[in-house]
């Protein structure tokens, strides 16, 4: 009964039915997002930062660089085309930026007060303290301000000189129109149409950058206050002092799985409520259009039929962008590449939804499906080999070499681990496409019984050898000889976990020699077979285990017939893979 027991738990591939129960309860398996060939994803939050935050100013003559989360900004001098790299600070001894950051303190615009705390910020960090500018400026009054005008302006009061001053920002080109002089090494000069001219190209070049632009400007007013000033006294003839470009900071650690998902065939649209130039500026700069072969649609464009829509997704050689939508508009847009075939996934601001998050799900779901075949064989290779072994041993009347122990042993310390990082192989280029199909692996038999076939004789080989050692001859019944019993199992044990860890190497690549593997690019196969032959070590080693399991110790020379017949293996896949590079023309 217990030999019938045994045969029977033998031919059982006892950690593939582990693993399943793994990814059962622990491992979430979604094969529909491995065929994904769509991802839509949001502007603001999946691709950038939701705050914007300053990335140039525009004072005296100097252009300046701001680099989010960075103390140091970088200068360069528009005459000399000097550039240097110097703390915010620094910017403290400047006229111009102290007059702007005067105007971002004074004059305020409740729709835009997230921002203007952004610039404020920036300001402080510079070395414009809002509290000292207060203190030395008492805000007399300030003028109506509105969406339409997009101007703000402020009277202050100079407490120490009691001059009085208006102070503007808002939209640079109502700004540039409102100016006269531009304040330019500390003196006031004539803003002349050239240099309005060349101010708003570099506006519109900022625009296209996707940035925000806010202008600064001010003026002096007659020392006598007045009860009342109003806004065709106070906002004409000013001084330009300078101006400021915001943007949404990028997820720039986004591009290694933009390049990965276009790699392999996956398109990426932008489907956003925000301006078309901040979605296209955010596209270029993260890879996601070629800027030579793309289009952008808009809300406002956006009154098309289904079938039109369709037409205009059909072409993949095209790159999309969907702006200034409605929230309809994006629903209708994946609804469409649905009914087209296309599998979307859709990239969000909520944990795990993130571009990143999908991309890294998609690789692991694709792993899980191309690399599942692998465990496969490994496992069942194994029973059916030690299945043959043992039911060779029962007809033949001699011991059992892998008990019920033993078996479970080999399975759960050998087999689950080496067939868990198995998954972890990287992805072979020729799956990487955007034909991925989550179809179960098809599985070759031919294969698996290669390899148990393989296994059963060189251990076969091995016990018979060692039986024969021992006096055994055919016919012979050496069941109740102990020796023999813990002799065998114990070199059958010992032969099948060196041949298990070969062959996880063996079945990374059903073509590829062993010899030519980069084996760094699965260092878990490689600290799992290390862990395996731990588990040897450790179970040889201890007394009271090899009583439980029924071993004894190994002389130096049957383990080394062990190791020598271990590759044995090896030299049979070498065989089989020859055999099929040469059958593929390879």
């Amino acid at each position: 009964m217990t030999q019938i027991i045994a045969l029977i738990t033998s031919g059982i591939p006892i950690s593939i039915i582990l693993i399943a129960l793994i990814n059962k309860f622990f491992y979430k398996h979604n094969p529909d997002i491995a065929k994904t060939t769509v991802i839509c994803t949001d502007l603001i939050g999946p691709l950038t930062k939701k705050l914007v935050y300053p990335k140039n100013l525009f004072v005296d003559k100097d252009v300046i660089k701001i680099k989010y989360d960075k103390n140091l900004v970088e200068i360069l001098d528009t005459e000399t085309k000097e550039e240097i790299k110097v703390e915010k600070n620094y910017l403290r001894h400047n006229e111009a930026a102290q007059l702007a950051a005067i105007s971002a303190n004074i004059c305020g615009y409740e729709r835009l007060r997230e921002t203007e705390e952004v610039i404020r910020k920036f300001f402080m960090e510079c070395g414009f303290n809002k509290i000292k500018i207060f203190s030395e400026y008492e805000k007399i009054q300030d003028l109506p301000s509105s969406e339409e005008k997009k101007l703000s302006t402020s009277v202050a009061i100079k407490n120490d000189s009691r001059d009085i001053f208006a102070f503007t920002k808002g939209n640079p080109y109502k700004v540039l129109n409102i100016c006269s002089r531009i304040l330019l090494n500390g003196k006031k000069q004539e803003l002349t149409q050239q240099m309005k001219t060349k101010f708003k190209k570099e506006i519109k070049r900022l625009n296209m950058d996707g940035q925000k632009v806010i202008a600064f400007a001010y003026k002096g007013l007659p020392i006598k206050r007045l009860p009342h000033y109003t806004e065709s006294f106070t906002e004409s003839d000013l001084i330009f002092t300078g101006m400021i470009g915001m943007g949404h900071p990028l997820n720039t650690d986004l591009k290694e799985s933009i390049n990965w998902a276009k790699d392999n065939g996956i398109k990426i649209y932008i489907t956003t409520t925000n301006q078309d130039r901040k979605a296209v500026s955010a596209a270029t700069n993260l890879g996601i259009i070629n800027p030579h072969y793309f289009e952008t649609v808009t809300g406002g464009d956006f009154e098309i039929n289904d079938k039109k829509l369709s037409k205009l997704l059909q072409n993949k050689e095209k790159d999309f962008v969907f702006a200034e939508l409605k929230p309809e508009y994006k629903t209708t847009i994946i609804e469409t590449l649905q009914e087209m075939g296309e599998t979307v996934a859709v990239a969000s601001k909520k944990p795990g939804g993130n571009l990143n998050s999908i991309v890294d799900e998609i690789k692991k779901q694709r792993a899980y499906i191309v690399h599942s075949r692998k465990f496969l064989y490994h496992g069942f290779s194994f029973a059916i080999a030690a299945f043959l072994l043992n039911l060779t041993a029962i007809i033949l009347q001699t011991p059992i070499p892998l008990s019920m122990n033993i078996l479970l042993v080999i399975n759960i310390f050998v087999n689950l681990s080496i067939e868990l990082s198995l998954r972890k192989d990287p992805l072979p280029q020729n799956m990487e496409n955007r034909q991925f199909q989550p179809v179960s692996p098809k599985i070759k038999v031919s294969r698996i019984f290669t390899l148990a076939l393989g296994m059963y004789l060189i251990t076969a080989g091995l016990y018979f050898f060692t039986l024969t050692r021992y006096g055994w001859t055919l016919g012979e019944n050496v069941l109740g000889n102990e020796e023999i019993i813990s002799k065998t199992s114990t070199i059958v044990f010992t032969l099948m976990i060196f041949i298990q860890v070969l062959n996880g190497f063996n079945l990374r690549y059903n073509k590829k020699s062993l010899f030519r593997l980069d084996t760094l690019l699965n260092p878990y196969l490689i600290l799992t077979s290390v862990i395996s032959l731990l588990v040897l070590m450790l179970i040889s080693t201890s007394v009271e285990l090899k009583k439980i399991l029924g071993l004894i110790s190994l002389s130096e020379l049957e383990i080394e017939m062990i190791m020598l017949s271990a590759t044995g293996i090896v030299f049979i896949e070498e065989i089989r893979k020859y055999i099929t590079r040469r059958r593929h023309g390879k």
